[in-house]
Formats: C-alpha cells, structure tokens, sequence
C-alpha cells in the first residue's frame, strides 16, 4: 500500500458536505404574528380549550377530549438522533395528536409525518408493553399551499393493501394534511372558517372569532415576545447542532470510505478528518466484521 506523508493533499470520496442556506432570515415582528405562524399557533394551542375545539372540528369528532396539551417541544428518539419541535402535542386514552402548523411550502413533509408519528411511538410505548397499547396516532398538517398539487382542501392517508385498497393495515396511525388556500371547497362551514382565518385572518365564526381575541391579547405580552426571540434563538441553535452532527456523521463515512479503499494509514485519516485514533480503530474493526 503506498504510503503518503501528512501534509500530503489525498482527494478522499464522499466526505465533502455542503451547508446551503444557513443563515435563515430575521423573524417576522412579534406584533405582525397571527394564527398562522408557528410560535403563536403553539402558544395559543397549548390551552386546553382551543386545542380540543380545534381537534373536534379537524378530526370531525364532537366529542373529543383531551389532556393538558404541550407546545414546542423538542424531543428526540435517542442521543445520537435528529433533534425534533412538535408546534402542538395532544392526548387522551386512546388517541395521540401532533398538529403542526406549516407556514411555508415544504416537499420533505410526507417523510417529516413519518418520522414524527415513529418518535411519538417511541416515546409512548414504554419497555415491556405489548405493541396493542401503542394508541392511534395522528400528525395534522395546515398548510397555506397545496403540498400534492390535485387541488383538495384535505388530504388524509391510512396504509393500505395496492391489491385491495378497502383493505387498511390496521396500524392506527394516520396523517392529514390540509391545503388552507382550498377552504372555500369544505362544506362544514366551522372548518372551513378556520381553515380560511389561518390562510387570511378573516374571523366569520364564534370559534375563529375566540381565537381572533386570544391572538389580539397574546401580542401585548411582553413574557411572550421575550419568548418568542428565545425560540428564534433555540431554533437557530438546534439548526447548528444538526448541522455539527451531521458533519460528524459526514466525516464518520468520509473515514470508511478511504479504510475500506486503502487510501492513507489510520493515523493519517484521523488528521485528515480531525477524528481520533480509536474512532478509526472502531471503524476498522466493524469493516473487518463486515467482512465474509
């Protein structure tokens, strides 16, 4: 193998990373939120009260109640696993809820739905139960766009058989996603107004209009406009620590990549990439193990 000094340049594959758009612009004033921005949308959301009425009327069940609701919470599966902020947590006996709300267009929320409902379940079944205590689990969307373009002010999605679609797996976990620009097309006319206050700000209905009041009262606090720029703050700096983790995770595989083709020492690869000595020698015994 031939062998290559330090300070040597190797041109090494795939651990090149690239960040785009890092610097995301400065929030909206506190006292332009509405309903329809994220921070408001869990602070208001995380009374009891609202949330259950909104969850009656978007789930179309009348008599749904729930437990003390949570707003903006991070979790995530494990330590070494994506940071995630759920805008608004909900339960009861057998349901669970997370409704987010979407401000702007975004193609990655499908896998973002499927990810949340996994973390939610991981969080809920504790070690030992069986998988029948896991409850039905729902991740709501309120878009401001379309997300699949077929012009539906609803779209709901449940595992199905592609042999026989009346047959559903039976996984109790379901995903809506609504396209508040499509609210004039909903014939419940209580759903329709709030999807439209969230889309314009238009309060036609004795709940939009309750809601219309919180939001007014909610902008003269000065508690929550401190909050508001930690949560700025905190969503920047979860963006950085995704970022340094998925650097670290870049340069992991960069590591196995030059290993498994020979390409510098491990002494060298662990200066190339700034990683220790016993990180390469992990890395190359689960290489060896990889082996047949």
């Amino acid at each position: 193998m031939e062998q290559f000094e330090k300070n040597d340049i190797v041109a090494a594959p795939n651990i090149a990373v690239s960040l785009v758009g890092t610097n995301p612009p400065f929030p909206k004033p506190y006292r332009e939120l509405t309903l329809g921005d994220d921070f408001l949308f869990g602070h208001i959301m995380r009374q009891r009260e609202p949330c259950r009425d909104m969850l009656r009327l978007l789930l179309n069940q009348p008599h749904l109640d729930i437990d003390e609701p949570t707003a903006q919470r991070v979790i995530r599966a494990g330590p070494s696993e994506k940071w995630v902020r759920l805008d608004v947590q909900a339960s009861n006996k057998t349901q669970m809820f997370d409704v987010e709300m979407q401000h702007s267009p975004g193609i990655d929320l499908p896998l973002r739905s499927r990810y949340y409902q996994s973390i939610m379940d991981v969080e809920a079944l504790q070690t030992g139960q069986l998988y029948r205590k896991l409850k039905t689990n729902w991740v709501i969307f309120l878009c401001k766009t379309d997300l699949f373009g077929k012009g539906l002010p609803r779209y709901t999605f449940q595992n199905r058989c592609n042999e026989r679609p009346s047959c559903i797996l039976g996984d109790k976990t379901i995903k809506i996603f609504y396209n508040c620009s499509e609210y004039a097309k909903i014939k419940d006319t209580d759903v329709s107004s709030f999807l439209e206050y969230l889309y314009s700000g238009h309060a036609a209905t004795s709940f939009t209009q309750s809601l219309d009041q919180l939001v007014t009262k909610a902008r003269e606090r000065p508690d929550w406009e401190k909050g508001y720029m930690d949560y700025y703050q905190g969503s920047l700096l979860l963006k950085e620590e995704g970022m340094e983790l998925g650097m670290r995770q870049a340069k992991m595989e960069g590591a196995r990549n030059l290993l498994r083709e020979h390409v510098g020492t491990p002494e060298q690869i662990a200066h190339w990439l700034n990683l220790t000595e016993a990180q390469i020698a992990q890395l190359a015994r689960e290489i060896q193990q990889e082996r047949p």
